[in-house]
């Protein structure tokens, strides 16, 4: 064997103890071990989902999460970290919807979500409440937790919330308490 050939049987044969070898200690779960981490009632979990809903050949809204947990038999995908934007919704060229949790029932096009919630219009308005709850047949957006609404006309407080997404019209349901700014309370008693 000449020294050429037995220099490249010895590089291979190093380089094959090396894979084995790293491959041996590497840190890592096998499969079994990350199906075990799973709660049982999932069948499928994701990171970074995008979901786009369209009608009529036009995007409606659109839903981002940093991940989700799908349990088909039920219908539901748990999502972390969620994001939604509504398009030509009445008044609104845009509406997004943040929060740090929901739920979306693939069956009824519902999206309920809670944890800092938030909601920004391109008006410049925001919202914002402990839970909310989407539902796409009649295109509302709707809390029944204490609610704030912030603007730069208006300071509003209150318990429940109705966004009709169709007319961008907006009601707080109940102990309303509402304060102008300082700036706007002062042009009204100058008058």
């Amino acid at each position: 064997m000449s020294l050429r050939n037995l220099l490249a049987l010895l590089i291979l044969l190093s380089i094959a103890a090396l894979v084995v070898s790293l491959l041996r200690n590497l840190p890592g779960k096998g499969a079994e071990e990350i199906l075990d981490l799973l709660p049982q009632q999932v069948d499928l979990a994701l990171e970074k989902i995008h979901y786009t809903q369209t009608e009529g050949g036009r995007r409606s809204w659109v839903l981002d999460a940093d991940s989700a947990a799908v349990q088909r038999e039920e219908g539901l995908i748990s999502l972390q970290n969620v994001k939604m934007v509504f398009w030509q919704t009445g008044r609104y060229a845009e509406v997004k919807l943040a929060a740090r949790e929901g739920l979306f029932d693939q069956q009824n096009k519902t999206v309920e979500i809670w944890g800092d919630v938030e909601i920004m219009t391109d008006l410049g308005e925001r919202f914002s409440a402990e839970r909310i709850r989407y539902e796409q047949a009649t295109r509302l957006v709707t809390s029944e937790s204490r609610v704030r609404l912030q603007s730069p006309q208006l300071d509003l407080t209150g318990k429940g919330l109705r966004l009709d997404l169709q007319t961008g019209r907006m009601s707080v349901l109940q102990d309303v308490e509402a304060r102008l700014p300082v700036a706007l309370e002062e042009r009204s008693l100058n008058r």
